[in-house]
């Protein structure tokens, strides 16, 4: 199992109307637009009488070479989901009231691939590798990870902000 590092990490609280499939494709395209793959989300609802809430997790992933991994894990959390009809341009659209809240990591995994962890002299070469070598190459890989992760989180503040007036 490769070395993973935490390096991006933001939160995002909105509540107010919004199209909630609208949010998820947002989010969706933008890693697709960067060639992440993604793994099927994992997915939790439940009813109550008079609003649902739900909770999905979904993993976004980019190989960027055979020793260094990209990945995104968004937490998407809605509670109190309502539907709204909403006039819009002279017809009605149908639309979320909801809290949500969404949780960004950035995690970069090195030796995903588990390619020097067949014994225990390899091991600590990688280890003194990982800390005298890679560190200094990690740094703009750090940074372009830190502008995907403030990119995306920039477009969902910016659709969110789509419905607040």
């Amino acid at each position: 199992m490769g070395e993973k590092r935490k390096i991006f990490t933001k939160k995002i609280e909105y509540s107010g109307l919004l199209d909630l499939k609208d949010l998820h494709k947002v989010i969706k395209d933008f890693f697709e637009s960067k060639q992440y793959g993604y793994d099927d989300p994992e997915y939790e609802e439940t009813a109550k009488e008079d609003s649902k809430s739900f909770k999905m997790k979904i993993e976004f992933e980019k190989d960027l070479s055979d020793y260094l991994k990209h990945i995104f894990k968004i937490k998407f959390e809605a509670n109190e989901i309502k539907n709204v009809e909403v006039e819009r341009a002279e017809h009605k659209v149908l639309m979320q009231d909801a809290k949500i809240k969404i949780e960004i990591e950035g995690i970069i995994e090195t030796d995903y691939g588990d390619a020097w962890n067949f014994n225990k002299n390899w091991f600590f070469i990688k280890t003194v590798f990982n800390k005298i070598v890679m560190s200094k190459e990690l740094e703009p890989d750090n940074e372009l990870m830190i502008q995907v992760g403030n990119e995306l989180l920039s477009r969902i503040k910016g659709f969110l902000n789509l419905y607040q007036y």
